[in-house]
């Protein structure tokens, strides 16, 4: 088992890497304060499918390079979980037109999935939203 590298530069350097980075270097997400488990991650580029293995504890997470386990399983071209990382696309729609496998703990994909951003013209009013909730 591989930890993602919190260094610049440690990992491919996509938005998907990117993000993973960013969600290990928070420390605490508090969107997922009551969340427990393992979610493995699958990206298809061609020929190739990268694997992360995503340990939610209570709102730390960890991502690791590894290929097995997971409590919950989501599959999709790695250029389409750019997209919903970045705020591009949106995972339900994706999945509504057969664009992304799941499976295991539906709770816990469902949970992963709200932290990624809105669209663009709407991540202002979700992130005041979000700090009103907070207080």
């Amino acid at each position: 088992m591989e930890p993602v590298d919190k260094s610049a530069g440690a990992l491919n350097g996509d938005a998907t890497d990117n993000y993973f980075r960013e969600l290990v270097a928070a420390g605490e997400e508090p969107l997922l304060r009551e969340t427990v488990g393992t979610l493995l991650i699958n990206l298809v580029e061609g020929e190739q499918t990268s694997h992360s293995l995503v340990k939610i504890d209570k709102g730390k997470v960890a991502v690791l390079r590894r290929a097995s386990g997971g409590e919950a399983i989501i599959q999709c071209e790695r250029d389409l979980f750019n997209k919903m990382v970045e705020g591009r696309k949106n995972a339900m729609a994706a999945l509504l037109r057969g664009e992304i496998s799941l499976g295991g703990n539906l709770a816990l994909v469902s949970a992963f999935v709200r932290l990624f951003p809105g669209p663009l013209q709407s991540q202002k009013t979700f992130m005041e939203r979000e700090i009103k909730r907070s207080r």
